[in-house]
């Protein structure tokens, strides 16, 4: 639909010929369709083969034009992400953007609401990886103050530290990823060994490191006991607002929250979930698990289809429900439906239905040993009675 050769609108439809006809054939009520159908001046079509086209192609069009009546995330904050490129000598810096992540060029960990930039200096600081934007193919031949000042291992000059260096990166990763521990271990290893050799001033340079690992893995909040990459993602659409709020949970950490609200005033949308959905992932890495809330479970199929083009991978989507054990109990037993059927209808993962199981099953042994308690009780009772026992 174009105004002045702009496009102002794009929809998809799975009948073309009733969804333009709907803003034709009728009088429209809300405003926002009565603006759109009076500037309206041309229509295009597509015909894609199936729906996941359609989708991928609508959302393609929307981030290349901008129009005028779809939803898009424009009030969206930006949280910092901190960013290791993929390079003979990585670099480390901090991105903050609501653009597209270039996951080719570099891995990416956060968003971190706060704590960023401690992090970072910390990983410099411990790791001496390179912040700076010198061209690593070429050989410098007088390193920067950094080098003398002990803070870079000056790679720009010195090529034969490709392996020591790469084993910091992979530490520093290993840190935003959570898994510090082992770091932590490591130094104190070496921490001990230095003082028995009386090396004291090493000794000394790996507590402090220590220490610096220590406090930035104590910004980070453990949520599961298991390692995990999971977004918590929930949507409300209430009147011409939308809410979104995603939690990032990455090697089992709760990194960060990001969280905005949309207007859709004077906006014309079907799909909105979708949508929003895909226009969020097309600035955000995509992790290895997603939740969303049940209600949009009939979305899961598009959605796993998009975020697997977009991705590369299966992406694994779940739509919890809450059951409570009688109905998991009564689904296994009376049903005679496997744990797999059970999480699949659920939205739970098979171990949850089985401790579910395990503890429904203690729940129906215990309320029937109280029955027979009651049951028993009066006899043992009578029975004592006529003994004159009581």
């Amino acid at each position: 639909m174009k105004k002045k050769n702009k496009v102002i609108y794009v929809g998809k439809a799975k009948n073309l010929k009733k969804r333009v006809s709907s803003y034709f054939n009728r009088e429209h009520e809300d405003e926002k369709t009565i603006n759109l159908v009076k500037n309206i001046e041309d229509i295009e079509t597509i015909v894609c083969n199936s729906e996941i086209d359609a989708f991928v192609l609508e959302n393609n069009l929307i981030k290349k034009y901008s129009p005028k009546y779809n939803i898009a995330l424009k009030d969206e904050k930006t949280y910092p992400y901190i960013k290791i490129s993929k390079e003979k000598f990585s670099k480390i810096s901090i991105i903050r953007t609501t653009r597209a992540l270039d996951t080719k060029s570099g891995d990416y960990f956060g968003p971190y609401p706060q704590g960023a930039w401690f992090l970072l200096k910390t990983l410099i600081k411990i790791f001496k990886i390179r912040d700076c934007n010198k061209d690593m193919e070429k050989e410098i031949q007088r390193p920067c103050l950094k080098y003398h000042m002990g803070m870079c291992p000056a790679p720009c000059k010195f090529k034969n530290i490709e392996a020591e260096y790469r084993e910091n990166v992979e530490n520093a990763v290993k840190v935003l990823k959570g898994q510090g521990n082992f770091i932590i271990k490591e130094l104190e290893r070496k921490m001990i060994s230095a003082s028995e050799n009386m090396e004291f001033e090493k000794a000394i340079e790996y507590r402090e490191q220590k220490n610096e690992i220590e406090k930035a893995l104590n910004n980070q909040v453990t949520e599961y006991g298991r390692d995990i990459d999971e977004d918590v993602f929930t949507f409300i659409h209430d009147g011409n607002l939308i809410f979104i709020c995603v939690l990032n949970m990455r090697e089992g950490k709760l990194l960060g929250k990001i969280s905005l609200t949309v207007s859709t005033e004077e906006k014309i949308y079907s799909e909105i979930f979708e949508n929003i959905v895909s226009e969020f992932y097309s600035k955000h890495p995509i992790p290895q698990n997603i939740i969303f809330q049940p209600e949009y479970i009939e979305s899961r199929e598009i959605i796993s289809e998009w975020l697997k083009i977009k991705s590369g991978k299966n992406i694994s989507l779940h739509f919890p429900k809450i059951a409570s054990r009688r109905e998991i109990l009564k689904m296994s037993v009376y049903d005679g439906m496997s744990y797999p059927s059970i999480a699949e209808v659920t939205g739970l993962s098979i171990n949850t239905v089985k401790t579910h199981m395990k503890k429904a099953y203690q729940d129906l042994r215990e309320r029937l040993y109280m029955q027979h308690l009651n049951l028993l009780l009066p006899f043992i009772l009578l029975e004592m009675k006529n003994k004159h026992l009581l």
